[in-house]
């Protein structure tokens, strides 16, 4: 936490995102995503509330920032030199990623009917590499003379 007593010290930039996001991780973990307020955010980080909105206006877009960021930390896209190792690698990562509270809750925010354009655009990077993968797959296969 930040000590707040020192009204000079400011928090800004990647430092105050890292706060924030770690922030907001630890409250997902703690209480469920239903149940995270900007408030507490704010207080866990040590900044105040104003930061938060004028950097992700709402509570909805910190979460996806939040959930998108642990995703991309928890789930490298691996690169052994063999696709199928890769592919491997990256279910087994994702399937143990989905099983944490960070995990679900990222699962939850994408089912939700009211997907933001953030995860939209997550889902869409994601679905992106997944096709990637299996074009790879498919080409190595091919050459392969599978």
């Amino acid at each position: 936490m930040v000590d707040r007593t020192n009204p000079d010290r400011q928090v800004r930039g990647a430092k105050l995102r890292t706060l924030v996001l770690d922030a907001t991780i630890a409250r997902i973990e703690a209480v469920g995503i239903d149940n995270v307020r900007i408030a507490d955010i704010a207080e866990a980080a040590g900044v105040h509330e104003t930061s938060l909105y004028r950097r992700w206006k709402t509570l909805s877009r910190l979460l996806v920032d939040a959930l998108v960021s642990r995703t991309a930390e928890e789930i490298p896209i691996p690169d052994t030199g063999s696709v199928e190792s890769d592919l491997e690698t990256f279910t087994a990562d994702l399937a143990r990623f989905a099983q944490t509270p960070a995990g679900t809750a990222m699962i939850r925010s994408t089912v939700v009917s009211e997907v933001s354009a953030a995860t939209a655009s997550s889902l869409m990077v994601s679905a992106a590499a997944a096709l990637g993968f299996a074009r790879t797959f498919s080409a190595t296969r091919s050459s392969a003379g599978d």
